[in-house]
């Protein structure tokens, strides 16, 4: 991942869906001390006094089940 500054942004300017479930997952989170990047990826937070890059979300996958299939062995 780079440091190109046009592929961070603030966190308002993210999804209004991503911003919602980053403050359900993360309420201690102060996103004033980071830059996010949305990605097909999912959403990632570049801390900005460590340059540390952490991935948040994964972004929902399309035909994707989101539990397991109980299959019976014959």
């Amino acid at each position: 991942m780079g440091v190109d500054p046009n592929k961070w942004t603030q966190f308002d300017l993210l999804t209004p869906e991503s911003q919602k479930r980053i403050g359900q997952l993360y309420p201690y989170l102060k996103p004033e001390q980071g830059v996010f990047s949305e990605k097909l990826a999912g959403v990632f937070i570049r801390n900005i006094s460590t340059g540390k890059v952490e991935k948040l979300l994964e972004m929902p996958r399309k035909g994707v089940s989101k539990s397991p299939v109980n299959r019976q062995k014959k």
